[in-house]
């Protein structure tokens, strides 16, 4: 918390891309070869740690919308394709994986 309270929030909107096309990566990564722990399909093992890119996905969709809602027109075929389409691709990922 407090790394955030200096750092300039803006800079965020850089990365905000990147880190949801990763999250997307680790949901395929998941539905390629993921771990099954008590019946379900939803981890990544790193060597001894495991964890769920479906948590990973909840910061992303925020930014995303952050990033979205910054400006007064919301709905532009530029936004769509840019924040709204990696939302819908993480949502299918991970209703596929449920």
């Amino acid at each position: 918390m407090f790394f955030f309270t200096i750092f300039d929030y803006k800079k965020l909107e850089a990365l905000t891309l990147p880190f949801a096309w990763l999250v997307i990566g680790l949901l395929l990564l998941v539905l390629m070869c993921g771990v099954t722990v008590n019946g379900a399909t939803r981890w990544i093992s790193i060597g001894s740690i495991q964890f769920q890119p479906s948590e990973m996905a909840k910061p992303a969709v925020a930014l995303l919308l952050a990033c979205a809602f910054k400006n007064n027109t919301l709905i532009t075929s530029n936004k769509i394709v840019k924040y709204f389409l990696p939302i819908l691709i993480m949502v299918a990922l991970i209703y596929k994986l449920f």
